[in-house]
């Protein structure tokens, strides 16, 4: 090109370049298409894979939690290996990329690695449509929810009332009061889009106040313990709080001892959990709703503090219902397999519930990696700091630690089975990142796919957060002995060492 320019050739040399593009962008072209295919076909191997994995572990710690595997030294999983370290050397010789040549052989690393899971003996998966049943269900509501807030809503008061079904025999006033908060929480979560006027300047404080007032009234109306410096501190910073958003509203600039003291009751709000005096789980629990859900009025805004409470009330009132209309079957002790499987998914679907409703009701996932910047105002003076996703990041767990926290606390069988449940819950969302991945529109334009892209992220970053909030909750209730169960939410006690024979079908 240099040279055609210097001999004075412009035309030429810009017919030159233009070929040049052309060819260029063919080959691209070429290269795309050429490895598209393999490689969505590999993600997908490589996600059934997983599925088939997880649904095998599960089966197993059903059945027979102690089970002999087959383990790797087999004829199918050496082949298989071999098969994928040739595909890679095949790949790599054509000179791929390095990345093109990971996604075509890690289907295969999946497969050998399910393989060695199987049993040696017996059915891989037990009971598979009840899986169906429970895997598909749940998927198709979180789908649906991320493109509008109705299934959700519809979600949530179905499932809650079929709970506790039981209650519409015989209405008792706590039945009535718990049934007009879920109806008000699902008719919340329905219009949400519509309630986005209570973010104007004419309703926020009204509600941001209110909210406080819900925070230190709330612990009284319910009964909770707690010792007189805990009411101290956690009123004095709400007082602290209502300064700082008077300030704010005002116009004036925060003075830093005011965000100094809510970075230290944000420390304080964690690290008093573990070091508390406390000895029983549910003394421990009412601590986690007292520190968490003040922190939660400290970053929220308008409304959105006022939901979280309601939610956070609404299901501690669920179980109080629950356990005022449960019949005497539910009190057995041993547990056959199928009903394992089945309160398995029952808990997995309820953390999922309450997690996607905590965060549409909180004003965080709605349709992406979208949040509230408001969450920083009382703890740093600009809101362009590295630290406001850390803070919208606990804002956004909150509610689903405190939820957590009460299943570790409140259940025996989801504290004693946590790992089975967290795979059902796995299993679930692996579903909505396949359909993601399957349904993306792969050769469209960038802003065209994005969406989906963003949707499968989300799905799998469900999992990822809800591991993080259990992980925050077993140091909360660190040095308890989890042995001792509350009064008033158990579902099962001990469980069978050896099941009784299974009559239902399994592959």
């Amino acid at each position: 090109m240099d040279h055609l320019l210097d001999m004075g050739w412009r035309s030429k040399a810009l017919e030159t370049s233009t070929l040049a593009i052309k060819v260029a962008l063919k080959s691209l072209k070429f290269y795309h298409n050429y490895y598209h295919i393999p490689l969505v076909v590999t993600t997908v191997l490589a996600l059934l894979g997983w599925q088939f994995y997880q649904l095998v572990k599960l089966s197993q710690n059903v059945m027979a939690p102690h089970y002999m595997r087959r383990g790797y030294l087999t004829w199918c999983t050496i082949f298989l290996a071999s098969l994928g370290l040739l595909l890679g050397e095949m790949v790599f010789l054509q000179w791929a990329p390095f990345m093109t040549v990971i996604c075509l052989v890690v289907p295969f690393g999946v497969w050998c690695m399910t393989l060695a899971a199987l049993p040696q003996n017996g059915g891989w998966i037990f009971e598979p449509l009840k899986h169906l049943r429970w895997i598909v269900g749940p998927a198709v509501v979180m789908i649906a929810s991320i493109y509008c807030n109705c299934p959700l809503s519809l979600a949530y008061i179905l499932c809650v009332g079929f709970y506790n079904r039981r209650g519409w025999l015989h209405p008792s006033p706590k039945f009535l009061a718990w049934l007009a908060l879920v109806l008000l929480l699902g008719g919340f979560l329905w219009s949400q889009k519509g309630m986005q006027i209570l973010m104007t300047t004419n309703y926020r404080v009204v509600l941001q106040a209110i909210s406080m007032l819900v925070v230190i009234v709330r612990p009284c109306v319910l009964n909770e313990n707690h010792k007189w410096k805990v009411w101290i501190i956690n009123g004095g910073i709400l007082f602290v709080a209502a300064i700082g958003i008077f300030l704010k509203e005002m116009g004036k600039p925060v003075p830093l001892y005011l965000f100094a003291a809510n970075w230290a009751y944000l420390i304080y709000a964690f690290a008093s959990v573990p070091c508390s005096s406390r000895t029983t789980p549910q003394s421990r629990l009412e601590l986690i709703r007292f520190n968490l859900l003040t922190l939660h009025v400290l970053l929220s805004d308008s409304y959105v503090s006022l939901f979280a409470q309601g939610l956070i009330i609404e299901y501690q009132m669920g179980l109080e219902v629950h356990e005022k209309f449960k019949e005497a079957d539910e009190d057995v002790k041993i547990l056959t397999s199928s009903k394992h499987l089945q309160m398995c998914y029952r808990f997995a679907v309820s953390i999922l519930l309450y997690f996607y409703a905590s965060l549409f009701g909180t004003g965080h996932w709605v349709g992406g990696f979208t949040y509230l910047a408001n969450s920083a105002r009382l703890f740093l003076p600009d809101s362009s700091s590295g630290l406001v996703p850390l803070l919208v990041l606990i804002h956004l767990l909150i509610p689903s630690i405190v939820i957590m926290a009460s299943v570790v606390a409140l259940s025996s069988f989801g504290r004693q089975q946590i790992r089975t449940i967290f795979s059902s819950l796995m299993l679930i969302c692996n579903a909505v990142v396949l359909f993601f991945v399957v349904f993306v529109p792969h050769n469209a334009y960038w802003p065209m796919a994005h969406p989906s892209v963003v949707h499968a992220l989300l799905a799998q970053l469900t999992v990822i957060l809800i591991l993080a909030c259990e992980s925050i909750v077993t140091i909360f209730f660190r040095r308890l002995n989890m042995n001792r169960c509350s009064d008033w939410r158990q579902e099962a006690d001990e469980f069978e060492s050896s099941y009784p024979p299974i009559t239902t079908t399994a592959v």
